[in-house]
């Protein structure tokens, strides 16, 4: 059964969810890239929409500059507080608390990345029934559907398995699986034709597309290239259209 909780309004009408989170497989799988262009094509459809990274690892350096690319593409401020940590686990109650105020505090729709994997360790927990927190708990929170995105190569239905698999399990309402290109010959002989098909049995999930490489597509990159034209063209976004409840205004 389901954990995932829904949002009402006084009246007791189930409203829309108010964001998305977006899932990798692993670290470095495209979730930035999917991010940022999946932002840059909902707003060309005229909404309102934010990407935050209210949670970060690694280095100061590197952590300000895909801050920096995620908010120069998405058009995105970072009024928000970022919590930069050191490792994975180490993400306190307060921070806890202040990520999920950030992403409840934004307009109709918010884009929400998390570091690393989605099993990724976000804040241990002295609590009978789990020792840490990840980005699944995130998830039910809030109460907002999620993506994940994979890194496209050997071990891609491996990874689409395992963690859509995973999410599903903890209650995470997943509704779209993305593929990434991250060198020009990621194919290793599986197109994404031949991927949608092999997870459509095993998966209960719609396999949205994949994204392919560019070499005009960096998160350290000083413009966008032709990401959003990447993501409009690659991917079916109806469904996460269909799920936020986003009418198609232009």
């Amino acid at each position: 059964m389901s954990k995932q909780k829904s949002v009402a309004d006084s009246a007791g009408k189930k409203l829309p969810p108010q964001g998305l989170i977006i899932f990798g497989g692993e670290s470095f799988s495209g979730k930035t890239v999917l991010m940022t262009g999946l932002c840059a094509a909902l707003q060309d459809e005229g909404h309102t929409v934010k990407a935050i990274k209210p949670v970060c690892i690694g280095s100061r350096l590197a952590v300000e500059a895909e801050l920096s690319f995620i908010s120069r593409i998405c058009l995105s401020k970072i009024d928000y507080p970022v919590s930069l940590l050191g490792g994975p686990g180490r993400l306190s109650e307060a921070e806890w608390a202040q990520t999920i105020g950030a992403a409840r505090n934004s307009p109709r729709v918010t884009l929400l990345e998390l570091p690393g994997s989605c099993a990724t360790p976000l804040s241990f927990v002295e609590d009978k029934r789990q020792f840490w927190r990840d980005g699944a708990d995130l998830s039910v929170e809030l109460g907002w559907p999620c993506l994940l995105v994979v890194r496209y190569g050997l071990k891609t239905v491996e990874q689409f398995l395992l963690n859509a698999e995973s999410l599903i399990l903890r209650g995470a309402d997943l509704i779209g699986l993305v593929a990434v290109e991250t060198t020009a010959d990621s194919h290793q002989g599986l197109y994404p034709d031949n991927l949608g098909l092999a997870l459509s049995e095993r998966v209960q999930v719609p396999f949205l597309g994949c994204i392919p490489y560019s070499q005009s597509i960096s998160v350290l990159d000083q413009s966008q290239g032709n990401l959003k034209k990447l993501v409009a063209n690659s991917l079916d976004l109806l469904p996460v259209m269909k799920r936020l409840e986003l009418p198609l205004l232009v």
